[in-house]
């Protein structure tokens, strides 16, 4: 009976979060506030509430966005018929606080948060007795990385992630919403990154070593700590958490490209990944996009990837609206999103390396190690500058329309204002704070460049 209870508690969590008419999830007493406290009381409803937080993944499309925004920002894939009614906003660069889809966008990675931030509240109050062995730690270790993931990517798109000094980071949640915290201002970057960066310090002494693709690791937390290491020019450290990652998760790269998007959840090298099962599977609507031609590589990507061998499972035969991509709905099952994998790391180690001073070849190794596995020519380079360029189209080619990778290092590389002519301004990297939220927060600043809309 008190199962069933637990069950029908956080079912209706999800069912009045779903049915809430208000404007933000930021500017709200969450649904949490309104159920008993005692939803989370032991091992089982905490399990429960840790697979609410990864439902997140399909809510609000946010996962077909992240890989799908940047893309379209960075002129690499094309909108040939409209799929949601968005895709024009970031294919001219032209958002605006008021487009109409961003504060979805916006709300999405906030209300995920708060049900991280539930979470580690609630799961933290209970006794050790309530679970077995360190099964505590580990569900508070899943939920940290969570939270760190979701502010990472609200970083990205609405603070200027780039400007270590620059004030206009994000809004840190840290605790479940409250009437008494429904407005907050923003933290600078720095601090921004700071809180991240605990979270996942948290995560990697905490959380259990990789067992499925869509769980969870420790091996996961380094891989973001990496990530964000190479974002913020600490160089020597992010080689070294990458190559950490490399040698000791356990995993390894798939023999080829092709059999690694073939493979789904079973490829080797998967470090994370939204999960999917059948039913989910069916609505998916990476489906239409990238098989029946509604999204496209653009003829820039195929400026930039030639005649790579990789180029078939990138950029497939003719479909309904325009080409397919393959890559992303080629698994002969379940079908991942990219999130997180080992082929990654193997190109921020050669970035860090190559932007520190290693020497040449030390550099060209790991790059190598991607292009070898490709069946592509090895690095032809003959000094720092030519493997930075190298490396940046192997970004493009190896991990373009996964995770925003593309258009996140033509950002770094110093490359997003010349990749097409709609991007005349750097305000244009980061997407404007939607105006929903500006008109209930008025602690919130607007990203600059936006501030006269």
């Amino acid at each position: 009976m008190m199962k069933k209870i637990i069950l029908y508690s956080l079912l209706l969590i999800h069912t009045l979060l779903a049915s809430c008419s208000l404007v933000n999830v930021i500017d709200q007493v969450p649904p949490n506030d309104l159920v008993p406290e005692n939803a989370i009381t032991d091992e089982a409803s905490a399990e429960l509430a840790l697979n609410g937080v990864y439902s997140y993944f399909q809510r609000n499309l946010n996962y077909i966005k992240l890989g799908a925004v940047p893309a379209f920002s960075s002129g690499y894939l094309t909108a040939n018929k409209a799929l949601l009614n968005w895709e024009a906003n970031y294919e001219e660069n032209n958002a605006r606080s008021t487009t109409f889809d961003l504060l979805d966008f916006w709300t999405g990675f906030y209300k995920a948060i708060n049900a991280a931030n539930t979470v580690i509240a609630e799961v933290g109050k209970l006794p050790e007795d309530k679970f077995k062995g360190a099964r505590k730690e580990e569900i508070l270790a899943e939920a940290h990385f969570l939270r760190a993931m979701f502010h990472f990517d609200l970083l990205r798109y609405f603070g200027e992630y780039y400007k270590m000094d620059s004030d206009r980071g994000i809004i840190i949640k840290d605790t479940p919403t409250t009437l008494n915290t429904v407005k907050t201002g923003r933290s600078t970057v720095k601090a921004s990154y700071e809180f991240i960066g605990q979270e996942l310090e948290y995560a990697i002494k905490h959380a259990p070593e990789f067992t499925e693709p869509y769980r969870v690791s420790k091996w996961v937390a380094k891989a973001l700590k990496a990530r964000i290491a190479l974002y913020t020019g600490d160089y020597t450290q992010a080689a070294s958490i990458a190559e950490d990652v490399i040698q000791n998760s356990g995993l390894t790269l798939a023999e080829t490209y092709q059999s690694f998007f073939e493979q789904g959840y079973n490829a080797p090298g998967l470090l994370f990944s939204q999960g999917s099962d059948q039913q989910s599977q069916e609505q998916d609507y990476r489906f239409d996009a990238y098989g029946e031609g509604y999204w496209s590589a653009s003829e820039s990507f195929e400026n930039v990837i030639g005649d790579d061998p990789r180029k078939a499972m990138i950029i497939g035969g003719d479909a309904d609206w325009g080409t397919q991509l393959p890559k992303l709905i080629a698994a002969t099952e379940l079908q991942p999103v990219y999130y997180f994998r080992l082929a990654e790391m193997y190109l921020i180690k050669a970035e860090a390396l190559a932007r520190n001073g290693a020497s040449l070849s030390e550099a060209q190794a790991p790059f190598n190690i991607i292009r070898d596995r490709a069946g592509a020519t090895l690095s032809q380079a003959t000094n720092q500058q030519e493997l930075l360029e190298e490396i940046y189209k192997e970004i493009v080619i190896e991990l373009g329309f996964e995770n925003g990778h593309e258009w996140f290092a033509a950002i770094r590389f110093g490359k997003a204002l010349d990749l097409k002519e709609e991007i005349t301004e750097a305000y244009q990297y980061i997407l404007p704070i939607p105006l929903g939220e500006l008109q209930v927060n008025d602690l919130l600043s607007q990203n600059p460049g936006y501030e006269q809309e």
